[in-house]
């Protein structure tokens, strides 16, 4: 049952990717707002990792 499982669920990642991936070539001004969206996230993700660091890591 795992195993249809992963498949099922990794075959609809590929068709979402695929599809997602369609769209970014069709619309460039998506492309650039997805890049946008992200890299405010990784920033963001930046900022928490870097206040959650312990104290007797920063000495």
């Amino acid at each position: 049952v795992q195993i249809a499982v992963g498949v099922t669920v990794n075959g609809l990642l590929v068709l979402a990717a695929g599809s997602v991936a369609g769209l970014l070539a069709r619309r460039p001004s998506w492309a650039r707002w997805q890049r946008l969206v992200t890299g405010a996230l990784l920033a963001a993700v930046t900022v928490v990792l870097a206040r959650d660091v312990p104290a007797r890591a920063r000495a």
